[in-house]
């Protein structure tokens, strides 16, 4: 009897000892491109498709042009003119109402213009977000209201990416706090955290998103660019998430 309970004690110390089996976690390197958030994915090869399975297509309006000159050597990327009324109607509002999203691209041979846009649903009203490329060269993000939006400028030079290289641009908007000033947003270029401020949110009204144009009349001239990869992501990406796709031409 004694004999027993000495091998039971041997026993419990030898499986309290043994290593457990390892667990399988949920890992963000397990998705470095963060498809869980992806929202969708414009490659521009030779069509306005979204890949990322959301099936998110926009319509070219003015008939750009794909050209061979892209980021990594590999399919297409789209070339608007702004004067000749070219840009990306995407007839989705899926940044509505986000309270946390990113937008990733690639740009090259740019000038003034917008970005990318919210429209509103009639049309004058300004929407939210919006990226523009002002007339003094510098990159002005809106993710409220105008006039809150002045309060708390976001404004970067982007004179030094104005040549004839591809630069990545990654925008970054998180919710802090449950108040009208709760927004940081923040720039990426070329993988680097360049700039980021406080700022306000506002739902707006969106019905559709434009990659270029001129907002329906609102400025004189849309974007002239050539444009590669443009994503939406409904989260806040990180700055390893901005510095893999920049490192691998995503």
């Amino acid at each position: 009897m004694k004999g027993c309970l000495i091998l039971s004690v041997v026993f419990c110390l030898l499986v309290a000892c043994m290593p457990l089996p390892s667990v399988d976690t949920p890992n963000e390197t397990d998705d470095p491109e963060r498809t869980d958030y992806l929202i969708a994915y414009y490659p521009f090869d030779g069509t306005i498709e979204d890949i990322s399975g959301n099936a998110y297509d926009g319509v070219a309006v003015g008939e750009p042009s794909y050209i061979d000159d892209t980021v990594d050597g590999k399919g297409k990327a789209l070339r608007l003119n702004g004067f000749k009324g070219q840009y990306i109607n995407i007839p989705y509002a899926f940044l509505h109402g986000l309270e946390e999203y990113s937008v990733s691209f690639w740009i090259k041979d740019f000038t003034a213009g917008m970005v990318f846009s919210a429209i509103s649903s009639d049309y004058v009203r300004s929407d939210y977000p919006r990226l523009l490329i002002t007339n003094s060269q510098k990159f002005r993000f809106y993710t409220g209201y105008d006039n809150y939006d002045s309060t708390a400028p976001f404004e970067y030079d982007c004179t030094p990416i104005m040549s004839e290289e591809w630069h990545h641009i990654a925008l970054v908007v998180s919710r802090e706090a449950q108040t009208r000033s709760d927004v940081i947003k923040r720039l990426y270029i070329d993988g680097d955290l360049i700039n980021s401020s406080e700022s306000y949110w506002s739902e707006g009204a969106s019905v559709k998103i434009n990659i270029g144009g001129d907002r329906n009349g609102t400025y004189s001239q849309g974007l002239t660019a050539k444009l590669d990869n443009f994503r939406f992501y409904g989260c806040a990406l990180k700055g390893k998430d901005v510095l893999y796709l920049y490192d691998n031409c995503l």
